[in-house]
């Protein structure tokens, strides 16, 4: 076996020429999930989740430079079992994997550039779990609205939560876009992104983009502040969005901030 490659839970046995191999779930369109041993340097023995698909698996140094067999059988059976509980208990369902891959894509290349077959590929899903879940690409793009709406104003909400008094709250606002700048690499706004590739055929997606931009309108005038105000404020925001993800920059959301210092 051979760093790099990919094997089946069943032909699983571990050999190794370094003290550390990193061992990552890999799932499957047929939903047999695969194991990869990738190299890793650690200098202790142990294992470790890397992230909710990948265990560090750290094992005593060998002398010698030829693989080295692990033959303990009992050594091998906690190994399995160790690595099929994490499997079972840390990988995504089918579902999830389909939208983490649907928002990956649209924002990579767009929505329209971004075909189905693509999705199913890289989720490693089978077409048919696709179906049962998505009947079309516009369901698709339903649903991914819908949870980008919601962790979105979660996100929101939290960071804001932090500051107290109107004007804390609003400057915080704009301090959460260079917070999610930093954090999606100025993704801009999901919503707009996908506004300016629709038609106006596809309608059930342009109320979903409508009523997302109405609660943001919302989240201004509920601060104690006039409605002229709160609405000045909402466009200095959804204008900083843009801008920024324009240029990569962060330069006018400061000065947008500035502006809203100024107002209050």
């Amino acid at each position: 076996m051979h760093i790099g490659k990919s094997y089946r839970l069943s032909e699983f046995l571990i050999w190794t020429r370094r003290s550390t191999l990193v061992l990552e779930a890999k799932a499957t369109s047929t939903g047999v999930p695969t194991i990869n041993f990738l190299p890793y340097q650690h200098s202790t023995s142990h294992f470790e989740f890397l992230n909710k698909n990948k265990i560090e698996l750290c094992l005593p140094s060998s002398r010698t430079t030829k693989f080295k067999k692990i033959t303990d059988r009992l050594v091998c059976l906690i190994l399995t079992v160790y690595i099929c509980i994490a499997i079972t208990t840390n990988m995504s369902s089918p579902k999830e994997r389909i939208l983490e891959t649907a928002s990956g894509l649209f924002h990579q290349q767009g929505y329209n550039s971004t075909g189905i077959n693509q999705i199913i590929s890289e989720a490693a899903v089978a077409k048919a779990s696709f179906y049962s879940h998505f009947k079309s690409k516009d369901d698709l793009c339903i649903a991914f609205l819908s949870a980008r709406h919601e962790y979105w104003f979660y996100e929101l909400n939290t960071f804001c939560s932090k500051s107290t008094g109107t004007k804390q709250r609003l400057l915080a606002a704009f301090d959460f876009i260079i917070y999610m700048n930093e954090k999606e690499d100025f993704r801009g706004c999901s919503f707009l992104n996908i506004l300016s590739e629709i038609s106006q055929d596809q309608a059930s997606i342009l109320s979903l983009i409508q009523a997302h931009k109405k609660d943001l309108r919302k989240f201004f005038k509920n601060e104690d502040i006039s409605e002229s105000l709160s609405d000045h404020i909402y466009l200095l925001f959804e204008s900083s969005i843009i801008e920024s993800q324009l240029f990569k920059s962060n330069e006018l959301v400061y000065k947008s901030k500035e502006i809203v210092d100024s107002l209050i």
